[in-house]
This record gives C-alpha cells, sequence and structure tokens, in this order.
C-alpha cells in the first residue's frame, strides 16, 4: 500500500510539473514574447510622445506669454514716449540756408 501511495505522488507530480512546464512554454513562446514586447514598446512610446507634446505645449504657452507681456511693454512705452515727445524744431519751417549756393559748407554744420 505503501508503494502505491508513493507511485500515486510521483504520478501527480508529473502531471502537475508538465502542466506547468506547458504553461510557461506557451508563456515565453516567440510570438506571445513578440506581442508583448511589442505592446510594452507602443505604451512607452505613446506615454514617451503624451509627454513630449504636454512639454511643448507649456513652452509654446509660456513663450506666447512672454511675447504678449513684451509687446504690451513695448506698447506703454511707445505711447510714453508719443505723450513725452515734444520736437525741438518745427519739422513744418523750412530749415535756414547753410550758406549761399556755390559756396563750400563745413560737414559738421548739418
Amino acid at each position: 500500500m505503501s508503494r502505491l501511495f508513493w507511485v500515486a505522488v510521483g504520478v501527480g507530480g508529473t502531471l502537475y510539473a508538465q502542466r506547468k512546464g506547458r504553461e510557461m512554454a506557451a508563456r515565453y513562446s516567440p510570438p506571445v514574447v513578440a506581442a508583448r514586447t511589442a505592446q510594452n514598446v507602443q505604451a512607452q512610446a505613446e506615454d514617451l510622445l503624451g509627454r513630449l507634446t504636454a512639454g511643448l505645449r507649456g513652452f509654446t504657452d509660456d513663450l506666447h506669454a512672454g511675447s504678449q507681456a513684451r509687446e504690451t511693454e513695448l506698447r506703454r512705452s511707445a505711447a510714453r514716449a508719443a505723450a513725452d515727445d515734444h520736437p525741438t524744431t518745427d519739422l513744418r519751417t523750412p530749415r535756414r540756408s547753410a550758406g549761399t549756393p556755390g559756396t563750400s559748407v563745413p560737414l559738421d554744420e548739418f
């Protein structure tokens, strides 16, 4: 009876090992490993693309905000300069002649 028990334990252990071995062989067969690897690569690529897109969007938003701030600053500066600008000479009056025609005039007088 003792021998029969150990034969049954051996047969049961063998069947269990065969079943687990087949499952492992199926899990690590080349087509399954290739498919799993492709899924992982695709998921990582989508994650990377998402992060790059978010970074680029943040960069362009910052760039746009900075350009708007600079444009506002330039507009205020131009408006301030236009309000404070009092020309020293009136451009509508003709300039005085530097000399009589035909005479030489030094360049530093202009």
